[in-house]
């Protein structure tokens, strides 16, 4: 059949039965009658109705732009193995020309899928649910669309029919586009694996993104499918059935405390049965940071963290309470009391100046010693304080702070602080000392000068930089605002890892020694106490010749009180009585 189309005032037609068509279009004087197209029968309809109806220049355009669409890229003539490997090839070719293939319906022929009609995702119209959702719609009723058929008896795919006409921009985007952004199956079992392994979704998405580079996900795809990977496992429970079925579930030892005469809970306590054991084998030393609220109800977070003779920290326990006020301080540090199991309590318990906390511990542990965190009194110093100097003054004030908070002894802590008190009045900066005096040194000096608190056995704690690390740790795993299953979870990981990487330490002060721990007054300490005492004995072994021999000073024994260790005047007493007194002065680990 042969269409002649003259885009003037008249159209002539010719219809002749042949097995091509041709279709020549005359746009006037410029038109050239050698520029012919020859299309098969198997051309699509759609495309053909469409050449029929040209009747100016911008249409013969259209159709021109359409018809190079077709040949190089849609593949009308190319038979497929089956119709996923269909389905690939159109989508790659849809993605690259900047729009998104969707399958609209299928068809059952034989009681198997014989047909697929597929289409532009912005086809069809939007059908409100009248939800209280504000959202939108990409769609627009976009007409292209593909129509893929079976042929038996080959069991092969073709494309037999469609309408490539799109009534919208093409995208140079794609990532806007939810379908393209799917993730294949290997990438949700990746995602659900590390959603078990309590990775937050930033991570997760980071990884998935360097493993393919190429594709089109956001963060908020990894958001959705873990948010949709924990309701999955919370069963329709409520958060504080979700919570205690994880506690349950992960060993925990746990208690929860509700308002008297309602449901309303105000307090949970709980700990890991790993954490009991390292508890009750090193109470000597217990820090306790009440500052943090990381948990979607935004209430104040506990933790609590003890540290062992080979010098690694470990979690205690934790709590989230209602209120920061003595009584619900005092039902928590009660709980971990209880966990001792008549255990020796805690010899030291470092806070910051929180003085529900502070009084919560004195009702609870009455003999323990309690001291203040030297990093947080000097973020205090430096808000109130440091507006007052230069830079360079600034530095100098530090400088004289920090000789009087590590003055060894009283005497020598009086005359920092005369030496402080004249500095600052000279350059009229009296407020500042008042500041620090009335503040922290008058009522608080025993808890964080050297001078005391080295007097107590601290084993080297002056700070809760260790509950700072802990939770450092912990908000690598959660975000600022998690649901408390989810924090219990991050838990027992950093529990279980704590627990091993303790053993491991032990295991290597018995099984292994160190080249500077050959020394003869060592030799029976050797595989019986841990790596860190022998260090700090060495390291007073050097000082004995510094301090004592060389410079004829005083030792100040601070390893002896703070430590329990033989000080740098003591080994020499040792060295010349050639005594084994260290022996019976050191904490075995067989004990521990």
């Amino acid at each position: 059949m042969v269409d002649t189309v003259d885009t003037g005032d008249t159209v002539d037609t010719e219809e002749t039965e042949t097995v091509d068509m041709v279709d020549t279009v005359d746009t006037g004087d410029t038109v050239d009658t050698e520029e012919t197209v020859i299309i098969s029968n198997s051309f699509p309809r759609a495309l053909l109705m469409f050449i029929k109806t040209i009747r100016t220049l911008e249409d013969m355009v259209v159709m021109v732009d359409m018809v190079d669409m077709v040949v190089k890229h849609l593949p009308f003539w190319t038979v497929f193995n089956s119709l996923d490997e269909l389905k690939k090839r159109i989508q790659e070719i849809a993605n690259a020309d900047g729009f998104v293939i969707v399958t609209r319906r299928s068809k059952k022929i034989g009681g198997r899928t014989g047909r697929v009609w597929l289409e532009c995702d912005r086809g069809g119209e939007h059908q409100s649910t009248a939800t209280l959702r504000k959202a939108g719609s990409k769609k627009t009723g976009c007409p292209f669309y593909l129509l893929a058929v079976r042929n038996h008896p080959y069991e092969t795919w073709e494309i037999k029919d469609g309408t490539i006409e799109h009534n919208h921009e093409l995208c140079e985007d794609l990532s806007a586009h939810a379908f393209v952004r799917r993730f294949t199956p290997s990438e949700m079992k990746l995602i659900e694996q590390l959603t078990a392994q309590n990775m937050e979704p930033r991570k997760i998405f980071q990884t998935i993104r360097k493993q393919d580079p190429d594709r089109f996900h956001v963060q908020k795809d990894v958001q959705n499918v873990v948010a949709k990977i924990r309701a999955e496992q919370r069963q329709g429970l409520t958060p504080m059935q979700s919570l205690e079925n994880v506690l349950m579930k992960n060993d925990f030892i746990y208690e929860i405390r509700e308002e008297p005469g309602t449901e309303i809970v105000t307090e949970i306590f709980f700990l890991h049965r790993d954490s009991r054991v390292l508890w009750r084998a090193f109470p000597h030393v217990m820090m306790i940071d009440a500052t943090y609220k990381t948990n979607i109800y935004n209430m104040p977070f506990i933790q609590i963290v003890g540290m062992t003779p080979t010098n690694k920290s470990f979690i205690i326990a934790h709590a989230v309470v209602s209120k920061e006020r003595g009584d619900n301080f005092v039902w928590v540090l009660e709980r971990v009391k209880a966990m001792l199991d008549e255990c020796m309590e805690p010899r030291v318990i470092l806070t910051d100046r929180d003085l529900a906390l502070m009084g919560a511990c004195a009702k609870v542990f009455p003999d323990a010693s309690r001291l203040l965190c030297r990093w947080h009194i000097q973020q205090n110093v430096m808000k109130h304080c440091k507006g007052a100097f230069t830079d360079d003054d600034w530095k100098t004030f530090l400088s004289f702070w920090g000789s009087l908070i590590e003055s060894p002894s009283i005497p020598i802590y009086d005359y920092h602080l005369r030496n402080m008190r004249k500095r600052l009045v000279e350059c009229k900066r009296s407020r500042v000392f008042k500041y620090v005096y009335d503040n922290w040194l008058k009522d608080y000096k025993e808890m964080f000068v050297f001078a005391w608190t080295d007097k107590r056995r601290n084993f080297g704690n002056r700070t809760t930089n260790r509950v700072e690390s802990q939770h450092a740790n912990l908000k690598r795993y959660v975000e600022d605002r998690s649901s408390l299953d989810r924090i219990v979870g991050c838990v027992r990981d950093i529990v279980e890892t704590q627990f091993g990487e303790i053993r491991k330490t032990f295991r290597e002060s018995i099984e292994k020694t160190m080249k500077h721990h050959k020394h003869p007054m060592f030799q029976h300490l050797l595989g019986k106490v841990s790596h860190k005492a022998l260090d700090l004995l060495h390291g007073e072994a050097i000082r004995r010749l510094d301090v004592l021999e060389r410079f004829n000073s005083s030792c100040g024994c601070q390893m002896w009180h703070s430590c329990g260790l033989p000080c740098a005047c003591r080994i020499e007493k040792y060295m010349r009585e050639a005594s084994d007194s260290t022996r019976r002065h050191r904490r075995l680990l067989a004990e521990t």
